[in-house]
This record gives structure tokens, sequence and C-alpha cells, in this order.
């Protein structure tokens, strides 16, 4: 919905303090709603899952970008931006609601990817996926519903911009590698010429480079 050309109804223009794009982050805010509201007028709610995320972090281009970082942090306090290796580029928020399966208002720090919902609706419905068919999505299904489980259902991650040729970072666990990446004009890739270690759980904002203390 937020994605160009981004054009909000009349009645959500200036209603954000963030530009065009807050205003349609309104406008989807409202069509959502209206989506939830049909389920409940439909009794379909407590039978039905419904997911909202976004297939990758947030990015501002009406003029906010370089305004004060106190004035609108999209991304929180993630590092980074869209189109970036950094957490601000890839980690995005990821809300599941069905009531006769998952329990409200519980939480989940299991690393998943947009790509496992391939799998996972495919073990949902019973269906199975061709063979030849999404390699890379795991059935994260267990974690979903808070199920137990005795190990992650994702344990790595590669994450990359730019193509099907990179720049690449990796995630195993709570350590995310960030390699030295060529020379960007845009300076959103990632490392800064050199390569870059973070441990996620202790530095989720990606400040403190630890190649040194962990070779």
């Amino acid at each position: 919905d937020i994605h160009v050309p981004r054009v909000p109804h009349p009645r959500f223009k200036h209603t954000s303090q963030a530009g065009t794009r807050g205003d349609m982050i309104h406008e989807l805010d409202d069509t959502v709603g209206q989506e939830v509201q049909a389920l409940d007028r439909l009794k379909l709610t407590k039978s039905t899952l419904v997911i909202f995320s976004s297939d990758n972090g947030g990015v501002n281009d009406d003029g906010y970008e370089d305004s004060d970082p106190s004035d609108h942090k999209m991304n929180g306090a993630l590092r980074g931006r869209k189109g970036t290796l950094f957490e601000g580029g890839n980690r995005v928020p990821f809300i599941a609601r069905w009531p006769a399966k998952i329990r409200a208002g519980s939480t989940c720090d299991v690393m998943i990817c947009l790509m496992d919902m391939a799998a996972t609706f495919a073990a949902l419905t019973s269906v199975p996926l061709p063979k030849d068919a999404a390699p890379d999505s795991l059935n994260v299904l267990p974690t979903l519903l808070g199920q137990k489980h005795d190990k992650p259902c994702r344990e790595s991650l590669v994450m990359h911009v730019g193509g099907t040729k990179g720049p690449f970072a990796v995630r195993q666990g709570p350590w995310k590698f960030v390699p030295a990446a060529p020379p960007n004009p845009r300076k959103t890739v990632g490392g800064e010429g050199c390569d870059l270690l973070f441990n996620l759980t202790t530095d989720l904002a990606e400040s403190k480079h630890l190649p040194a203390e962990h070779p």
C-alpha cells in the first residue's frame, strides 16, 4: 500500500507528521482495520490467520531522510534503512493474529524470514510444495503457534541487497557478519571498508564491531 506511487486519499492527506509516506501509513492502518472488521462481521475472526509485515526496513524519501534523527525514527533503534545490510534494512515487524491458535499479546524472539511463509502455509494447509519450489523456505509453524520444539526452525539467514550478486550478510544465532562492501554512492549497503561482526543479542543497534575480539 505504501510503495510508489504514493497517492493518499484526500481524507488522509496532511494527517501525519512524516510527509506523504506517513499519510500513506495512516491510510494503510485504516485499510487493515476495515479488513479486520470484515472478518468480525462475517464471524471468521477466530478461524482466520492474519499476518501483517513488510518486505524491507523503512525508508523516507519525502525530505525527512536527512532531518534531525529525533524527528522521526522510522526504524526505531535499528541501524540503517531499506537498501542496507544492517538490521534497519532487514528486520521488519511481523504481527500474526489467529485467536483460535495464537495467544493474544504473546511475543517471540526466534528468527524467521518471510521466505518461510511458503513452507509454513504448505504445512498448515497440508498441501505439499513441488520439489523445486521455495528451496530456501522452512516450515516455522511451531514457532508461529508457540509450540515447544528442541531447536529453532531457522538457525541461519543470508541477507542481500542489490540483486543476485550481493553484497551479502549472514546471520547465525546471535551473530551477524557484514562483509566490507565496495564503494557505494548512497552509502547504504554496509561495511565501512572493513568486515563487521555484531552480536545482536547484546547489541541490536549494531554499534560494536567485534571482529578483533572474535576472529
